[in-house]
């Protein structure tokens, strides 16, 4: 059941949008870790943030309990002391990849009670055998109405179940959060915006991958701040989100750690919108810029984003 998801440590930037004074603002600068990939976790400079996601474990398909795999349980019982050694007071949280390769059994999971028990129950005891404060849902996209309402009932036994934990142990709650697809409402099928406010931390919108090499067939920048042609732009999307009521104090912007490097059929015409000859992969570049044959780098649209976020 080990998943085949593309590795990436990213950053998540959040700003609370009330921003009557700086005193009010408040930041979550949070990274994913995926265990696939070279980084090791003790050379994570958790001092830069907030929040650090250790990703990612999986749901068992018969039993529908949470589980680690096993070439990865001593880093992940490792995880949250290690980074602690930079950072003594960042939070931790457990990442559940729930997304395409696993979409089936998470349906299978959020739609009857007694597996959406298993799950619940089992991820708890992991996160705290393991020292975690948090949990996170990775990967759920809108796909039918029944599933969203099913995701709404597992939202709020979810929080619950936390509630009721920390009262029995006498421990802080553990943290809950999901990431989110770009849209809250595709094709008429909506994330449980109700039930997201009430029982969730926050939402990590997943503000990258609007074109890629894989899909499209012409350049395009993945992650556009703004795009007055199209919705396929983060300014775009975050008004949508507010727009459907999502408070800004609870949304957390996804910054991508990774760009794309593009074949095109004419090599002269190197603006935007051309031709691709081949589809390529996903180009990682962590913590580098300036590849000058890699015009859509993307940390350095990341850093434009975390200056021009105060604009909301």
């Amino acid at each position: 059941m080990a998943s085949n998801k593309p590795t990436s440590f990213f950053l998540l930037l959040f700003l609370s949008f009330n921003l009557q004074s700086s005193s009010s603002q408040t930041w979550i600068k949070a990274g994913y870790w995926a265990s696939s990939g070279e980084l090791p976790i003790s050379d994570i400079k958790s001092d830069l943030f907030t929040h650090l996601l250790c990703a990612f474990a999986f749901l068992n398909s018969t039993s529908y309990q949470l589980f680690i795999n096993s070439s990865n349980e001593q880093s992940f019982s490792n995880f949250t002391d290690t980074v602690k050694l930079k950072n003594p007071s960042i939070p931790t949280l457990l990442s559940i990849w729930v997304g395409r390769t696993e979409s089936t059994t998470f349906s299978l999971m959020i739609n009857q009670t007694s597996n959406r028990k298993s799950f619940i129950e089992s991820s708890i005891e992991r996160a705290k055998l393991y020292g975690f404060h948090g949990l996170d849902l990775c990967g759920v996209e809108p796909r039918n109405g029944t599933n969203m309402t099913s995701l709404a009932t597992l939202l709020d036994e979810w929080r619950a179940e936390v509630v009721a934990e920390s009262r029995n142990s006498g421990k802080t709650q553990l943290l809950l959060t999901m990431s989110a697809y770009r849209l809250p409402i595709v094709n008429s099928a909506s994330y449980p915006i109700d039930s997201a406010i009430q029982n969730l931390d926050w939402v990590n919108i997943v503000a990258y991958d609007y074109y890629v090499t894989t899909l499209d067939r012409f350049t395009c920048f993945h992650a556009a701040l703004y795009d007055p042609s199209g919705r396929a732009n983060t300014d775009a999307v975050i008004r949508e989100w507010l727009n459907r009521g999502f408070p800004a104090g609870k949304l957390v912007l996804g910054l991508p750690y990774h760009g794309y490097a593009w074949n095109l059929v004419n090599s002269g015409d190197n603006a935007l919108v051309q031709q691709l000859q081949r589809r390529l992969s996903r180009l990682m570049v962590p913590w580098r810029i300036g590849l000058s044959n890699h015009p859509f780098e993307t940390l350095v649209m990341g850093l434009s984003l975390c200056i021009i976020l105060l604009a909301w």
